[in-house]
């Protein structure tokens, strides 16, 4: 796009002047991408996994801490949500008392991180958020539909940070922010409209598509 029609450039170039990393600003104009990327998912291969927020949310801590690290932090906090579930079973208590009572144990153990992993504050605090969803899909589905969700939703995030993480995309979003936006909100369209079925409900009624 020419110079004189880029309304983003000028702001980008305004960011870095001002002190802003470049990977940052261009995993801010990617996210919108990696959103569509979520939902085409669920659209057109049938992987549910938690939303579009927790994967989302979970890619930006893998960014931050880096892939392997931030894989130790998810299983962490969910070891801790799975551990204050069974410890508060019995206490038979209010679900927002319960639930605020399992966000301290996590809370506890993502502190810890602090003195094993380079994180920063709004990463543990995007942990415990996500240990909140973590509980709350454990306690409404059930274990077995919990750890399937759970499962495409690392998946889903791993994918994510590999994504976000390509250099080539970075620098081109950066390079050409107005196209990868109406991009994106074309993407978005597109899927909206999508009736057909699922990549993996092909697998499931081939007997019936045959």
């Amino acid at each position: 796009m020419p110079e004189s029609l880029s309304f983003l450039k000028p702001l980008i170039f305004l960011a870095l002047e001002r002190g802003a990393e470049p990977k940052t600003l261009a995993i801010l104009l990617l996210f919108p991408l990696l959103t569509l990327f979520i939902a085409a998912s669920r659209y057109l291969i049938g992987i549910k996994a938690l939303g579009i927020f927790t994967p989302a949310i979970l890619t930006v801590v893998f960014l931050e801490a880096g892939i392997f690290p931030g894989m130790a932090l998810f299983f962490l906090v969910l070891l801790a949500v799975s551990l204050g579930r069974a410890l508060t079973r019995g206490f038979h208590l209010h679900y927002l008392a319960r639930v605020s009572l399992i966000i301290w144990l996590v809370s506890i153990v993502v502190f810890g991180g602090i003195f094993f992993f380079k994180i920063s504050l709004v990463g543990l605090l995007i942990l415990i958020l996500v240990g909140e969803n973590l509980l709350e899909v454990q306690i409404s589905r059930g274990t077995k539909e919990a750890r399937s969700l759970i499962v495409e939703t690392l998946i889903l995030a791993v994918f994510g940070w590999l994504l976000l993480s390509w250099e080539w995309l970075q620098k081109a979003v950066l390079g050409e922010p107005e196209i990868f936006l109406i991009l994106t909100v074309l993407g978005n369209v597109l899927l909206g409209r999508f009736t057909g079925l699922r990549l993996l409900e092909y697998k499931r009624f081939r007997k019936l598509i045959k």
